[in-house]
């Protein structure tokens, strides 16, 4: 039986694919972005010294994932900073996201984008599961 929160790596021929399950939507961003920074071996300072603030309009459910996870890689691309800790609180149709992250001092793999590749978020008995590709 799968823990609430997971991700595994997945076999894609040309990308990278996570399989990600969570038991809510906050759960399953949080787990996707741990995921992605394990996928690419982001590694960060120890000391959290990196605040980022954002908000994101809940359209879908598979939006919202992408839009969430490309913030991510923006930050690693255009600020150098991976993530620790992911604050993520829903208020109507709004998602309101607080990341604290540190310096990157490596990253083995690059992503150049998260991609809507057979995209969907599955309702299951234990929460939500989706698989994510990731173009690399």
């Amino acid at each position: 039986m799968k823990a609430y929160n997971g991700y595994e790596e997945l076999a894609h021929t040309a990308d990278w694919a996570l399989r990600v399950w969570a038991e809510n939507l906050e759960g399953l961003l949080a787990t996707a972005a741990k995921g992605m920074h394990a996928l690419a071996a982001v590694k960060m300072k120890a000391e959290n010294d990196f605040v980022h603030r954002f908000s994101l309009p809940i359209h879908d459910r598979e939006n919202l994932l992408v839009d969430f996870l490309s913030e991510i890689v923006y930050i690693w691309d255009t600020k150098h900073y991976g993530i620790h800790t992911y604050e993520l609180l829903k208020e109507g149709e709004v998602l309101k996201v607080t990341l604290t992250g540190a310096e990157i001092i490596d990253i083995k793999k690059e992503i150049k984008a998260v991609t809507y590749y057979d995209l969907k978020i599955m309702d299951t008995i234990e929460g939500l599961e989706a698989v994510v590709v990731f173009d690399v």
